[in-house]
């Protein structure tokens, strides 16, 4: 018997309860994998941006001159290290694998810094840069958090703190301006 002769011998609502349920299950799985993809997007950005915020003090804090400065770097460096570390133990935990920066972002912040600081590195000069670097890091964590599906259950609490730490990272680094 072909199949158009055993689809004409299923009654029509039996035919539509099964493309329901046909389409409910493909719904589920891709729904879950969407998700997996939204979550491994999230965390693989903010981990991007804690490392940059590592990468960035790391640069900048030997040009640094007032102690007061150089501390407060020190701090912001070590919270971008906890975070990070916690970051990783998140992805590893949902069995994902994090990439770090490519060696190509990194050389462009380090040249774009040193190019910066050519003729001017005094303190307000350097917060400035952090300051930017800090904003560019705020835009990219809100843009894949907007893209994220609302429907979509993601734990959201570290691009939360990374965000309420970028925001106090911004807040420390203004009266250097």
């Amino acid at each position: 018997m072909s199949q158009q002769e055993q689809t004409q011998k299923i009654p029509q609502s039996q035919e539509e309860q099964i493309r329901t349920r046909v389409n409910k299950v493909l719904d589920e799985e891709l729904d879950e994998s969407e998700a997996n993809i939204e979550e491994l997007d999230l965390l693989q950005e903010i981990y991007k941006v804690a490392t940059m915020g590592m990468q960035s003090v790391e640069v900048i804090k030997p040009m640094v001159r007032e102690k007061a400065l150089k501390n407060l770097l020190f701090k912001q460096f070590n919270a971008y290290k906890a975070l990070s570390k916690e970051i990783e133990l998140k992805a590893a935990q949902n069995g994902f694998d994090l990439k770090p920066s490519n060696i190509i972002n990194k050389a462009m912040m380090y040249g774009t810094t040193l190019i910066n600081t050519i003729s001017d590195r005094s303190t307000s000069k350097l917060a400035e840069i952090m300051i930017q670097g800090i904003n560019m890091g705020i835009i990219s964590v809100i843009k894949v958090t907007n893209n994220i599906d609302s429907e979509t259950e993601i734990d959201m609490s570290l691009s939360n703190k990374l965000l309420e730490m970028l925001n106090n990272n911004l807040e420390n680094l203004k009266v250097y301006l």
